[in-house]
């Protein structure tokens, strides 16, 4: 986001380094991304993780597998 515009984040909440949620968290402390749109990709469907997912900043949460269809709609959803 620094050498380019980016209008959308998609992550996935299981990753090797870190995961979604913290990368979320990171995003959300930079300025330029504070409204950000940002869906987070996932296995997990508990309310628990949804929740902290929110509390993190997440505009979208879409469980695996899903249909093409459905992440064009949450990508619409968020960017409108």
């Amino acid at each position: 986001f620094r050498s380019a515009p980016v209008d959308l984040v998609i992550t996935d909440l299981n990753m090797p380094r870190m995961d979604g949620i913290d990368l979320i968290k990171q995003l959300r402390q930079e300025p330029e991304c504070r409204f950000l749109p940002i869906i987070m990709l996932t296995t997990e469907s508990n309310e628990e993780k949804k929740q902290e997912g929110k509390e993190a900043g997440v505009s979208g949460w879409l469980v695996k597998p899903f249909k093409p269809e459905q992440i064009l709609a949450v990508v619409k959803m968020v960017v409108s």
